[in-house]
């Protein structure tokens, strides 16, 4: 996938910055109050998502694009901020991989479908991860740490990629989150399918078999890379899994915050 965020980003500066600019995104998302932050964080991952579906493509064969919206209706609704709001496509990738851009717009790769089995309960997990970078910030705060305010600063202010930018491809759209964000981002997709409906606990087997994809030759993609090992994964959200197989206190909400 790092061959896909890099040509997306080489294209941005011919297609999506007036969008970028007319949205004044990150004056909004740092000066605004919540509503607007949102809306704006929606416009500028817009721009995006329209560049990754025409450089692309995405698959409109209907079962697969019903399971993958169908799950996100219900993660959505046990989501508590009602401003935010997901969108999930299917990319026409070959290799596994889903993506959560600014704004709630997620694209999820057939391969990857096949992996989860096309079972709504791992598919819920791994979209509700999805939805804990948006929701918890990281997708953003990736945007804000890659292009920095200068770089920011260039595009609004001019409408133009400046020439470093333009060289790296806008870099942010390859890089990893951090560790602590891909944990938080698994415990959110466990409370948010659990919270759903949806069995959390076929996460563990699912992350087995990412695990024993990751290992093997085949295995070598972007998507696998850049999260922590499988059995670190597990083992952080094991706790988190077993609090909530205990009956829930009387007005107690599984109701994920954000």
């Amino acid at each position: 996938m790092g061959g896909l965020f890099y040509k997306l980003g080489r294209s941005l500066g011919y297609v999506s910055i007036p969008a970028i600019r007319k949205s004044k995104w990150v004056w909004q998302s740092l000066t605004g109050n919540e509503a607007e932050a949102v809306k704006a964080e929606g416009e500028f991952g817009g721009a995006m998502a329209a560049e990754l579906r025409l450089k692309f493509g995405v698959s409109h064969e209907e079962p697969h694009v019903a399971l993958v919206r169908g799950i996100a209706e219900r993660l959505s609704a046990c989501v508590r901020n009602k401003l935010r709001t997901f969108r999930v496509e299917i990319l026409l990738e070959k290799t596994p991989t889903a993506m959560a851009l600014p704004g709630g717009f997620i694209f999820f790769s057939p391969p990857l479908l096949d992996l989860c089995q096309r079972s709504p309960d791992s598919v819920a997990f791994v979209i509700g991860h999805e939805m804990g970078h948006v929701v918890r910030g990281h997708a953003m705060e990736r945007v804000l740490r890659q292009i920095g305010a200068e770089g920011v600063s260039s595009l609004l202010s001019r409408g133009l990629l400046n020439p470093a930018l333009r060289e790296t491809g806008l870099k942010w759209l390859e890089s990893a989150y951090s560790k602590e964000g891909e944990f938080d981002a698994d415990e959110f997709a466990v409370r948010v399918a659990s919270a759903a409906g949806y069995d959390a606990e076929t996460v563990v087997p699912l992350l087995r078999r990412f695990g024993e994809l990751r290992s093997s030759a085949a295995g070598a993609s972007h998507y696998f890379a850049s999260h922590p090992p499988e059995t670190e994964r597990i083992a952080n959200i094991a706790p988190l899994m077993a609090s909530l197989k205990a009956k829930p206190a009387p007005g107690e909400s599984k109701t994920p915050t954000g």
